[in-house]
């Protein structure tokens, strides 16, 4: 396990910062593991569709684009 991994377990935190940083030495882990092919792979899918999905909702279609300008 790295440096990194080695913090104070009392420290208390009111967001999502402890949950997104165990979740990012997990996924640390995983790309050092056998798995790491595949982990890239669905991770990338993932994060391709979900920029897709983002994208798309935030484009303006013709019609709202003319209606914004009134």
């Amino acid at each position: 396990m790295s440096r990194i991994a080695h913090i104070p377990m009392h420290i208390e935190v009111g967001d999502d910062r402890a949950t997104i940083f165990g979740a990012l030495i997990w996924m640390a882990g995983k790309l050092r593991s056998d798995q790491s092919g595949r982990a890239r792979t669905l991770w990338s899918e993932k994060g391709k569709e979900a920029l897709a999905t983002e994208w798309k909702e935030e484009t303006p279609t013709v019609g709202q684009t003319h209606r914004n300008r009134a």
